[in-house]
């Protein structure tokens, strides 16, 4: 089972981002950025593990670009929360500002081959992730997804000490 943050927790993520231009700059772009992370296809998921639905998830909100500004911002965000969930804590690499710019140039094509070398940047070394970058195990790695959804859908919680946010999550079977 996968737990998904939904439309209404990025556009609240959204909101934290000072920005000029806010707001969506089509219906349904928001929930297809979310949605593309755990599309099946055939019955088959391209995205098979938690990391690679990650890059997916950080690679569609850059690339389809479903706000009029912030995206790459809003995309990290919606991307640590969703590892949030399933039990790592993401550190942002140092060179986050050059990766995510890379993505958003059309040099990436959104291959197999760029969601893994997307999720591998993403995984870093956990060994040393707190000072290079990359994801960890935290509080709730090993707990049982439903115990979590029970526990986090429709609640509030403080988003780095900046605003309370609504955590709504949806469960599916990938």
């Amino acid at each position: 089972m996968t737990l998904i943050p939904c439309e209404e927790v990025a556009n609240e993520l959204h909101e934290l981002i000072p920005l000029e231009a806010k707001g969506v700059r089509s219906k349904g772009a928001v929930e297809a950025c979310i949605n593309r992370a755990f599309i099946q296809v055939y019955g088959i998921n391209p995205f098979t593990d938690v990391f690679t639905q990650a890059a997916a998830l950080l690679y569609s909100f850059i690339s389809f670009h479903p706000y009029n500004d912030g995206n790459k911002r809003t995309a990290l965000l919606i991307t640590w929360v969703f590892l949030s969930l399933h039990g790592y804590t993401f550190y942002f690499p140092r060179d986050v500002v050059e990766f995510v710019k890379s993505l958003a140039d059309l040099s990436v094509e959104g291959t197999e081959d760029d969601m893994r070398r997307i999720a591998t940047w993403i995984r870093g070394n956990p060994d040393h992730a707190i000072e290079e970058g990359g994801c960890v195990e935290n509080e709730i790695f090993g707990i049982d997804e439903d115990a979590i959804y029970a526990h986090f859908n429709n609640t509030r919680v403080s988003f780095m000490g900046l605003k309370e946010i609504s955590v709504k999550i949806r469960k599916e079977t990938i």
